[in-house]
Protein backbone atom coordinates (compact mmCIF):
# COMPACT_ATOMS: atom_id res chain seq x y z
CA UNK A 1 0.00 0.00 0.00
CA UNK A 2 2.90 2.70 0.98
CA UNK A 3 4.46 1.58 -2.31
CA UNK A 4 1.84 2.13 -4.17
CA UNK A 5 1.21 5.50 -2.56
CA UNK A 6 4.59 6.51 -3.44
CA UNK A 7 4.39 5.29 -7.00
CA UNK A 8 1.45 7.81 -7.24
CA UNK A 9 3.18 10.45 -5.54
CA UNK A 10 5.53 9.84 -7.72
CA UNK A 11 3.49 10.30 -10.49
CA UNK A 12 1.85 13.17 -9.72
CA UNK A 13 5.24 14.93 -9.31
CA UNK A 14 6.30 14.05 -12.61
CA UNK A 15 3.09 15.28 -13.89
CA UNK A 16 3.85 18.34 -12.34
CA UNK A 17 7.41 18.90 -13.47
CA UNK A 18 6.24 18.28 -17.46
CA UNK A 19 3.36 21.25 -17.08
CA UNK A 20 5.51 23.59 -15.69
CA UNK A 21 7.78 23.19 -18.43
CA UNK A 22 4.54 24.48 -20.73
CA UNK A 23 4.63 25.37 -24.18
CA UNK A 24 7.13 26.67 -26.47
CA UNK A 25 5.91 29.18 -29.51
CA UNK A 26 7.65 31.74 -31.71
CA UNK A 27 6.52 34.98 -32.89
CA UNK A 28 6.48 36.37 -36.74
CA UNK A 29 7.84 39.63 -37.06
CA UNK A 30 6.77 42.00 -40.20
CA UNK A 31 10.21 41.60 -41.52
CA UNK A 32 10.18 37.53 -41.22
CA UNK A 33 9.12 35.59 -44.59
CA UNK A 34 5.70 33.81 -45.21
CA UNK A 35 5.81 30.65 -43.13
CA UNK A 36 4.61 28.16 -45.55
CA UNK A 37 1.87 25.43 -44.57
CA UNK A 38 5.09 22.66 -44.72
CA UNK A 39 6.87 24.95 -42.20
CA UNK A 40 4.30 25.62 -40.09
CA UNK A 41 3.21 21.65 -40.35
CA UNK A 42 6.97 21.18 -39.21
CA UNK A 43 7.30 23.08 -36.69
CA UNK A 44 4.12 20.95 -34.91
CA UNK A 45 6.40 18.20 -34.76
CA UNK A 46 9.19 19.72 -33.59
CA UNK A 47 7.34 20.87 -30.44
CA UNK A 48 6.49 24.78 -31.73
CA UNK A 49 2.99 24.64 -30.34
CA UNK A 50 1.89 28.21 -30.73
CA UNK A 51 2.55 31.64 -32.97
CA UNK A 52 2.00 35.24 -32.13
CA UNK A 53 1.81 37.40 -36.02
CA UNK A 54 2.76 41.15 -36.53
CA UNK A 55 -0.48 42.65 -38.28
CA UNK A 56 0.89 46.22 -37.73
CA UNK A 57 4.69 47.08 -37.62
CA UNK A 58 6.52 50.08 -37.26
CA UNK A 59 6.43 52.60 -38.18
CA UNK A 60 1.93 52.11 -38.66
CA UNK A 61 2.16 49.88 -41.37
CA UNK A 62 0.18 46.59 -42.58
CA UNK A 63 2.60 43.48 -42.81
CA UNK A 64 0.57 42.46 -46.39
CA UNK A 65 2.46 38.69 -45.44
CA UNK A 66 0.66 38.10 -42.57
CA UNK A 67 -2.65 37.17 -43.88
CA UNK A 68 -1.09 34.30 -45.75
CA UNK A 69 1.06 33.15 -42.68
CA UNK A 70 -2.52 33.30 -40.45
CA UNK A 71 -4.37 31.12 -42.93
CA UNK A 72 -1.36 28.58 -43.31
CA UNK A 73 -0.92 28.23 -39.68
CA UNK A 74 -4.98 26.94 -40.07
CA UNK A 75 -4.40 24.86 -43.10
CA UNK A 76 -0.88 22.90 -41.18
CA UNK A 77 -3.24 22.34 -37.99
CA UNK A 78 -2.21 24.98 -35.28
CA UNK A 79 -5.06 25.69 -33.02
CA UNK A 80 -3.03 28.71 -31.04
CA UNK A 81 -2.69 31.91 -33.32
CA UNK A 82 -2.11 35.37 -31.80
CA UNK A 83 -1.65 39.05 -33.50
CA UNK A 84 0.16 41.72 -32.18
CA UNK A 85 0.39 45.31 -33.26
CA UNK A 86 3.07 47.68 -33.15
CA UNK A 87 1.21 50.96 -33.08
CA UNK A 88 2.63 53.95 -34.03
CA UNK A 89 1.82 56.96 -31.37
CA UNK A 90 1.48 60.07 -33.97
CA UNK A 91 -0.88 58.56 -35.81
CA UNK A 92 -5.06 58.22 -34.70
CA UNK A 93 -5.47 54.85 -32.71
CA UNK A 94 -9.26 54.13 -33.99
CA UNK A 95 -7.80 54.51 -37.71
CA UNK A 96 -4.66 52.21 -37.25
CA UNK A 97 -6.96 49.48 -35.87
CA UNK A 98 -9.72 49.77 -37.94
CA UNK A 99 -7.24 49.04 -41.11
CA UNK A 100 -5.85 46.07 -38.98
CA UNK A 101 -9.27 44.27 -38.37
CA UNK A 102 -10.67 44.99 -41.86
CA UNK A 103 -7.72 44.20 -43.68
CA UNK A 104 -7.55 41.02 -41.38
CA UNK A 105 -11.44 40.53 -42.74
CA UNK A 106 -10.84 41.30 -46.54
CA UNK A 107 -8.68 37.66 -46.65
CA UNK A 108 -10.94 36.08 -43.88
CA UNK A 109 -7.81 35.81 -41.78
CA UNK A 110 -9.48 35.86 -38.65
CA UNK A 111 -8.85 32.31 -37.24
CA UNK A 112 -6.59 33.79 -34.31
CA UNK A 113 -7.38 33.91 -30.20
CA UNK A 114 -5.20 36.47 -29.11
CA UNK A 115 -4.98 40.32 -29.63
CA UNK A 116 -1.25 41.91 -28.25
CA UNK A 117 -0.41 45.62 -28.24
CA UNK A 118 3.39 46.03 -28.41
CA UNK A 119 4.57 48.67 -26.06
CA UNK A 120 8.27 49.54 -26.54
CA UNK A 121 10.44 52.07 -27.79
CA UNK A 122 12.87 50.36 -29.63
CA UNK A 123 11.66 51.84 -33.50
CA UNK A 124 9.07 54.60 -32.82
CA UNK A 125 9.70 56.74 -29.49
CA UNK A 126 6.69 57.10 -27.46
CA UNK A 127 5.96 60.72 -25.91
CA UNK A 128 7.94 61.89 -22.40
CA UNK A 129 3.99 62.76 -21.12
CA UNK A 130 2.82 59.89 -18.77
CA UNK A 131 -1.05 61.22 -18.95
CA UNK A 132 -0.48 61.41 -22.67
CA UNK A 133 0.62 58.04 -23.21
CA UNK A 134 -1.86 56.58 -21.00
CA UNK A 135 -4.97 58.18 -22.65
CA UNK A 136 -3.38 56.92 -26.29
CA UNK A 137 -2.99 53.82 -24.89
CA UNK A 138 -6.88 53.75 -23.72
CA UNK A 139 -8.62 54.79 -26.72
CA UNK A 140 -6.34 52.08 -28.55
CA UNK A 141 -7.79 49.49 -26.47
CA UNK A 142 -11.37 50.64 -26.62
CA UNK A 143 -10.88 50.82 -30.50
CA UNK A 144 -9.59 47.08 -30.10
CA UNK A 145 -12.52 46.01 -27.97
CA UNK A 146 -14.74 47.37 -30.80
CA UNK A 147 -13.86 43.19 -32.63
CA UNK A 148 -12.72 41.19 -29.89
CA UNK A 149 -14.06 40.52 -26.25
CA UNK A 150 -11.29 42.14 -23.63
CA UNK A 151 -10.25 38.94 -22.30
CA UNK A 152 -8.62 38.56 -25.62
CA UNK A 153 -6.74 41.42 -24.99
CA UNK A 154 -2.83 41.55 -24.04
CA UNK A 155 -0.05 44.18 -23.42
CA UNK A 156 3.50 43.14 -24.55
CA UNK A 157 5.88 45.05 -22.55
CA UNK A 158 8.52 45.39 -19.56
CA UNK A 159 9.35 47.35 -16.81
CA UNK A 160 12.10 49.03 -18.80
CA UNK A 161 9.61 50.86 -21.22
CA UNK A 162 6.52 50.81 -18.83
CA UNK A 163 7.88 52.67 -16.43
CA UNK A 164 9.30 55.90 -18.02
CA UNK A 165 6.34 55.79 -20.52
CA UNK A 166 3.33 55.65 -18.36
CA UNK A 167 4.93 56.10 -15.13
CA UNK A 168 4.39 52.65 -14.27
CA UNK A 169 0.12 53.05 -13.82
CA UNK A 170 -1.87 50.08 -12.74
CA UNK A 171 -4.59 50.98 -15.07
CA UNK A 172 -4.05 48.07 -17.73
CA UNK A 173 -3.29 45.34 -15.38
CA UNK A 174 -6.52 44.24 -16.44
CA UNK A 175 -5.02 43.05 -19.47
CA UNK A 176 -2.69 40.10 -20.08
CA UNK A 177 1.06 40.39 -19.70
CA UNK A 178 3.18 39.11 -22.38
CA UNK A 179 6.82 40.05 -20.97
CA UNK A 180 10.04 39.89 -22.95
CA UNK A 181 13.49 38.67 -20.73
CA UNK A 182 15.67 37.61 -22.99
CA UNK A 183 17.78 34.67 -19.96
CA UNK A 184 16.87 32.21 -22.27
CA UNK A 185 14.94 30.64 -19.34
CA UNK A 186 11.64 29.10 -19.93
CA UNK A 187 9.66 30.24 -16.59
CA UNK A 188 8.81 33.09 -15.15
CA UNK A 189 11.23 32.94 -12.07
CA UNK A 190 12.54 36.23 -13.01
CA UNK A 191 9.93 38.24 -12.78
CA UNK A 192 9.41 40.97 -10.50
CA UNK A 193 5.75 43.04 -10.53
CA UNK A 194 5.13 46.00 -12.21
CA UNK A 195 2.27 47.73 -13.56
CA UNK A 196 -0.05 46.34 -11.15
CA UNK A 197 0.81 42.61 -12.93
CA UNK A 198 1.47 40.59 -10.60
CA UNK A 199 2.61 37.75 -13.37
CA UNK A 200 2.57 37.43 -17.00
CA UNK A 201 1.00 34.75 -19.06
CA UNK A 202 3.35 34.56 -21.74
CA UNK A 203 6.97 35.50 -22.24
CA UNK A 204 9.55 36.09 -25.16
CA UNK A 205 12.55 34.40 -23.68
CA UNK A 206 14.78 34.54 -26.67
CA UNK A 207 15.24 37.35 -29.49
CA UNK A 208 15.48 36.40 -33.45
CA UNK A 209 19.36 37.55 -33.21
CA UNK A 210 20.02 34.51 -31.14
CA UNK A 211 18.08 31.73 -32.10
CA UNK A 212 18.71 29.07 -34.75
CA UNK A 213 16.84 28.21 -37.36
CA UNK A 214 13.75 25.96 -36.87
CA UNK A 215 12.70 23.77 -39.79
CA UNK A 216 15.14 26.03 -42.60
CA UNK A 217 13.20 29.43 -41.19
CA UNK A 218 15.58 31.93 -39.71
CA UNK A 219 15.38 35.08 -37.56
CA UNK A 220 11.99 34.25 -34.72
CA UNK A 221 11.62 35.38 -31.42
CA UNK A 222 10.78 32.24 -29.59
CA UNK A 223 8.40 32.44 -26.41
CA UNK A 224 7.10 30.42 -23.74
CA UNK A 225 3.48 29.51 -21.45
CA UNK A 226 2.49 27.65 -19.31
CA UNK A 227 0.17 25.12 -19.88
CA UNK A 228 -2.70 26.21 -17.62
CA UNK A 229 -5.65 24.30 -18.76
CA UNK A 230 -3.67 20.99 -17.69
CA UNK A 231 -2.48 22.76 -14.61
CA UNK A 232 -6.39 23.45 -14.03
CA UNK A 233 -7.11 19.86 -14.66
CA UNK A 234 -4.35 18.51 -11.76
CA UNK A 235 -5.34 20.32 -9.39
CA UNK A 236 -9.06 19.36 -9.96
CA UNK A 237 -8.09 15.90 -9.30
Amino acid sequence: MIQGRRLFQLFIILHIVSILEGKIGVDIAYFNDVVSVETAKCWLQNNISFAIVEILGSPGTLNTKAPETILNFQKAGFTDVDIYIYPKVTLNPAAQIYSVFTFLKSYNATAFNNVWIDIETDNDPWPSNCAQNIAYLTALLQEVQLFVNKSQIGIYTQNVYWAPLFCNSTLFSQYKLWWPRWDNQTNFDSYVPFGGWKMPVMKQYLPYTKTNKICGYASLDQDYKPDNTEMEQLYVM
